[in-house]
């Protein structure tokens, strides 16, 4: 069925961005916001994006979703829950952001995968400058842009 590409990092590694960044890559319509609280939004939140949206990939309409926060168990499983309808419609590929601290437990995917969705498990990308500080301008390379454009090759070339 669908595909969900984990972005997976520890906290403050700017997860949110990278999705927010990558979001901004598609042309998306009959885009559809929500809250995590369940509820539909008119615009997108400012801290966090969660959507979901028809895009034309290789000539062809296919659902996307994104999920920005992942700071605990219950947002991944309630963004799965909205970009999906309670498992109910069918996404072609969802990126979900997740923070890294042990394995996600089965109860939080076990209804995506029982749907048949696959998983891809990466990080975005985020340098350290020589005082140890986190950036995501490295050496002069935006890397949620470059990130942004390396995911943007992997979903066009993962939906034929």
């Amino acid at each position: 069925m669908g595909v969900i590409i984990m972005i997976s990092a520890v906290a403050n590694r700017g997860k949110t961005t990278a999705i927010k960044t990558l979001a901004k890559r598609f042309q998306m319509r009959d885009v559809e916001y929500f809250n995590y609280n369940g509820d539909n939004l008119t615009e997108p939140d400012p801290k966090e994006l969660l959507c979901r949206a028809t895009i034309d990939v290789n000539g062809k309409e296919r659902t996307i979703g994104f999920s920005s926060q992942g700071d605990s168990d219950w947002f991944v499983s309630q963004g799965l829950k909205m970009l999906t309808d309670s498992f109910e419609k069918g996404v072609d590929v969802m990126v979900v952001a997740y923070r890294a601290r042990k394995n996600l437990p089965m109860d939080v995917i076990k209804p995506v995968r029982e749907g048949g969705y696959e998983m891809i498990w990466t990080a975005n990308y985020c340098g350290k400058n020589v005082n140890g500080v986190n950036t995501l301008v490295f050496r002069g390379v935006d890397l949620n842009e470059m990130f942004a454009g390396n995911m943007v090759s992997l979903i066009n070339r993962l939906l034929p």
